[in-house]
């Protein structure tokens, strides 16, 4: 039983990360009046839904997952730098909430104020380093998707790894996210990004082929991951396991 509330644990802490990242692009768009059609957590059929603000925010069946959806011409026509500032906005949050939930551990920890937040801003440099030699040492097939870590957590829920320490473990997932979203890739929040900067305009054919492909990229990208964690906690090839 303990397992399985650590993997319910995981999912809620994952599907939180995901949402806490797409609120970003949804206070960044609002600050700059970009009307925002959805806000949603998860992927697939609606289960809950409701319209505040001119936004229809929706709980979807796949928690492992959201996304923000703009008004579409509103968004083109915005200047570049109002689209960076939106595209920017998700890796952001995911940031500071890796300083804070480490700010917050190293309180708890007894340590003073300001040691505290400069341990959360030296985090994310460290959990870069570590990703990067992680990497290097293990290679891509070491790498989980969101199954992976909700098995994770049920991994550490069943064995009472401190409260602590769980924590810190999703600050990590905050840090990863909000770095591994900043590379500039089409499907990632830098390629849209640098799609920005290098003057790509939102009416050209490019610019429309880059968004097609970026939701192409997404779903199979996703699709691919889910599959992978599936058939490696089924045949029980973790690395360690």
């Amino acid at each position: 039983m303990s397992m399985m509330l650590g993997v319910i644990l995981g999912v809620a802490v994952i599907a939180t990360a995901i949402m806490i990242h797409e609120a970003g692009h949804l206070m960044a768009a609002k600050a700059l009046r970009i009307p925002v059609k959805e806000f949603a957590v998860g992927f697939g059929p609606r289960l809950i839904a409701g319209k505040w603000r001119g936004t229809v925010y929706t709980v979807r069946l796949v928690l492992v997952g959201g996304y923000v959806l703009p008004d579409q011409e509103a968004f083109d026509a915005a200047p570049a730098w109002k689209r960076i500032l939106v595209f920017a906005a998700g890796p952001a949050v995911n940031l500071l909430t890796a300083v804070a939930i480490v700010t917050a551990a190293g309180l708890c920890l007894g340590a003073p104020p300001a040691k505290s937040l400069a341990a959360g801003f030296a985090f994310l440099g460290l959990v870069a380093q570590a990703t990067v030699e992680f990497l290097q040492v293990f290679g891509v097939q070491a790498v989980g998707g969101p199954l992976a870590m909700s098995y994770g957590y049920g991994y550490m829920f069943a064995n009472q790894v401190p409260a602590v320490e769980m924590a810190l473990v999703g600050a990590t997932l905050h840090a990863t996210l909000g770095l591994v979203n900043l590379l500039p890739l089409p499907v990632l929040d830098g390629g849209q990004i640098l799609a920005a900067l290098v003057r790509l305009k939102p009416t050209s054919r490019a610019y429309q082929l880059v968004l097609t492909a970026n939701g192409v990229l997404i779903f199979v990208t996703f699709a691919a991951i889910m599959a992978y964690d599936a058939w490696r906690i089924v045949t029980r090839s973790f690395p360690g396991m």
